[in-house]
């Protein structure tokens, strides 16, 4: 049984959803309204299970939901600092929230080199068959990370996605 901590950083542009990710991973549900966040929010979420190696994973994650765009320099050390991992995250109904996700990909390796990402394609019970011009498999590729078209409406694909990012976070010992 590995058993660990850690915090994880939602970034994105304002209105993919992160905070909609966020609470579908920790509490289960669902709301449309759209509430801008401003700073930080915080989730603390506690998860188990067996990865595909056999390796039982038990996980307490505090789920940093950092506001959208670009950050400020002094917000953005602040807001980064001590983060095992971050999950990156896109509007696959908007093709300029999939051209900043490689920007806010690179500012996380930048501040917290060799720690893990993972990309959400977010919405995609609404544009299942948007193209995405192969953006998808680019970032997979070009930052080593798991990458899923997930629905924070449905919950597809979330926690795979979070396990996904915790496993490796446990893999490369951060």
């Amino acid at each position: 049984m590995v058993s660990v901590t850690r915090k994880v950083c939602l970034l994105g542009e304002f209105s993919v959803g992160k905070t909609s990710i966020a609470r579908r991973y920790v509490t289960g549900t669902f709301t449309p309204d759209y509430h801008a966040t401003l700073g930080v929010n915080i989730y603390k979420f506690a998860d188990a299970w067996t990865s595909e190696e056999g390796q039982d994973i038990e996980a307490n994650l505090l789920i940093w939901d950092i506001e959208g765009g670009e950050l400020a320099p002094g917000l953005r050390e602040s807001y980064i600092t001590g983060a095992a991992g971050a999950l990156v995250v896109g509007d696959i109904s908007r093709a300029v929230t999939l051209d900043a996700m490689a920007g806010h990909a690179q500012m996380f390796a930048n501040e917290a080199p060799g720690r893990p990402l993972a990309f959400a394609f977010n919405k995609a019970d609404l544009a299942a068959a948007t193209e995405t011009d192969g953006i998808e498999h680019a970032l997979a590729e070009r930052f080593d990370a798991p990458q899923r078209r997930v629905s924070a409406a449905t919950g597809d694909q979330i926690i795979d996605l979070f396990r996904s990012l915790t496993e490796r976070i446990v893999r490369i010992g951060v």
